[in-house]
């Protein structure tokens, strides 16, 4: 009767670790692949990011050089001294 119990003792331990350790496995792979779908989402989010920044710097450039290329009035020599 002592060895049928210290069996089933062992059993029931190995069945605990057994389950427990394949569930942290597996929540273990989850969140790995969470991570990298939320970091392949970062990457996406950055590089539109990083093109509006681009496109915005561009727009301010080509404001600029209109502005200073359009004919202004010409300097006279009061304003030159002022």
């Amino acid at each position: 009767m002592n060895l049928h119990h210290k069996a089933l003792r062992h059993f029931i331990s190995a069945s605990v670790i057994v389950l427990t350790s394949s569930f942290l496995i597996y929540e273990l792979i989850a969140s790995d692949r969470a991570m990298n779908a939320y970091m392949r989402y970062i990457m996406e989010r950055a590089d539109s990011s990083f093109l509006y920044d681009k496109y915005q710097n561009q727009s301010i450039a080509a404001h600029l050089m209109r502005t200073f290329e359009a004919p202004g009035a010409p300097v006279t020599a009061e304003k030159r001294r002022a």
